[in-house]
């Protein structure tokens, strides 16, 4: 299973009710991560996570609310489900 950390850092003057919204997208950001790794493991396309739309709940959205370059951070997720899969293709062999 992939780590992210949904306790994204908040700057503390922004008030109570927006630090709640950014960590509620922070969720969303992260199981839509999820769901787009475990798609990969059936062999299914992940139309949310390569599409470059700009709306609510979008990846292209969620990156910039959260200060990452889009195309950088699909790298990044690329190879951190490559990583995972040989990870457990490993710990299935060993067991």
């Amino acid at each position: 299973m992939i780590y992210l950390d949904v306790d994204y850092q908040i700057n503390s003057s922004i008030d109570s009710q927006t630090q709640s919204c950014l960590r509620l997208w922070a969720c969303v950001f992260r199981q839509g991560i999820l769901d787009t790794i475990d798609s990969w493991k059936i062999d299914h396309d992940e139309h949310w996570f390569d599409s470059d739309e700009i709306y609510p709940g979008s990846w292209v959205w969620l990156c910039e609310l959260f200060g990452y370059a889009p195309d950088k951070a699909r790298d990044i997720v690329r190879i951190k489900a490559k990583e995972i899969s040989r990870k457990e293709k490993e710990r299935r062999r060993l067991s």
